[in-house]
């Protein structure tokens, strides 16, 4: 699988690679750090090399990087697309380790989540 991520989730997407390779997944990471224009060529690259797309992204999870980055699939290489962000709900406030893991952003999400997407290639 290949993790998109772009802003802190970067470095928390990160932080699983290799507890995903403990678990005998092979797992690689994008750092989209734009989302206008969206990287095609390498979505277009990276497609051709993997089975499946965990976008990670900080923010609600409609309309953002995980949309487009499943518009760019839909068209062109059709494969698994999940997304990890927030879902459609009112923020609240506290530390950024706090909201992470309430909001479902945090390392054990991108494990669970990348498990579940693996299971299903």
């Amino acid at each position: 699988i290949t993790i998109i991520a772009n802003g802190a989730m970067v470095s928390i997407a990160m932080n699983t690679l290799k507890r995903f390779e403990s678990v005998g997944i092979d797992a690689g990471l994008i750092d989209m750090f734009t989302l206008k224009p969206l990287d095609t060529d390498m979505l277009e690259e990276v497609s051709g090399r993997t089975r499946a797309f965990l976008v990670c992204e900080e923010h609600q999870i409609t309309g953002g990087l995980g949309s487009a980055v499943a518009e760019f699939v839909s068209g062109s290489r059709p494969m698994p697309v999940e997304r990890l962000g927030i879902m459609d709900t009112f923020g609240e406030s506290g530390t950024p380790e706090e909201l992470f893991r309430k909001y479902g952003l945090d390392e054990e999400s991108i494990i669970y989540k990348g498990k579940a997407l693996y299971d299903r290639i």
